[in-house]
C-alpha cells in the first residue's frame, strides 16, 4: 500500500511540475527590442543622434538556445528552461542572465549589462527588426554628397556626405568653398 502511495505521490508531482512549466512553443521564434530603459527604439534612436539600427536588436529562441544580434554582432547561450522563462548559460554552464515570459503581454524581458558596468532593463516583443545601418550620412547642413567626391577643405565625402559650404557635388567633381 505505501508504495501505491508513493507512486501516486510521485506522479502527481512530476503531473504538477509539468503543468506549470514553460510552453516553450509561444516563446520559440523571433523577437524584437521594444522598450530599453523604459524608452522605445525610436526615443533611444532620437536621443543618442544614431540610426534605429544601430540603438535595437533581435533575439532568436530555439528549444535549448537563445541568441541575440545587434549591428556589432551577436551571441548565443544555450538555455535552462523555467517555469517563467529561461536562464541564459554560458560555455561553464554559468547564469549569465534570466529572460522572463509574460504570457498576458507576449512578452521577453531582462536585464542587460552593458560594456560600461550599467544594467538595461530590455523587453522585447515578436517579430524582428531590420539592422542594416544607412550608410548615408549628413553633415550639419542637410545637404548631400555622391560617393567619392572631395570638397574644397580637403574632406573626401562618403556616400551621402555633405561638403562643408552646403553644396552638393556629383562623383569626379569638387565643391567650391
Amino acid at each position: 500500500m505505501k508504495k501505491i502511495i508513493a507512486i501516486v505521490l510521485m506522479a502527481a508531482v512530476m503531473l504538477c511540475c509539468t503543468a506549470c512549466g514553460l510552453d516553450m512553443s509561444k516563446v520559440k521564434g523571433d523577437w524584437t527590442l521594444e522598450t530599453a530603459a523604459g524608452k522605445t527604439v525610436a526615443e533611444l534612436a532620437e536621443g543618442s543622434g544614431k540610426d534605429i539600427a544601430s540603438v535595437t536588436m533581435n533575439a532568436t529562441v530555439t528549444d535549448d538556445s537563445f541568441t541575440l544580434s545587434s549591428v556589432t554582432g551577436s551571441v548565443t547561450y544555450k538555455i535552462q528552461v523555467r517555469a517563467n522563462g529561461f536562464e541564459c548559460l554560458d560555455d561553464s554552464k554559468n547564469v549569465v542572465m534570466g529572460v522572463i515570459y509574460d504570457s498576458a503581454k507576449d512578452t521577453l524581458t531582462f536585464q542587460l549589462k552593458q560594456a560600461d558596468g550599467n544594467v538595461m532593463d530590455c523587453v522585447m516583443k515578436k517579430g524582428t527588426a531590420d539592422l542594416t545601418v544607412s550608410t548615408d550620412s549628413t553633415a550639419e547642413d542637410g545637404n548631400t554628397a555622391e560617393d567619392g567626391d572631395t570638397a574644397e577643405d580637403g574632406d573626401t565625402a562618403e556616400d551621402g556626405d555633405t561638403a562643408e559650404d552646403g553644396n552638393t557635388v556629383e562623383d569626379g567633381n569638387t565643391a567650391e568653398d
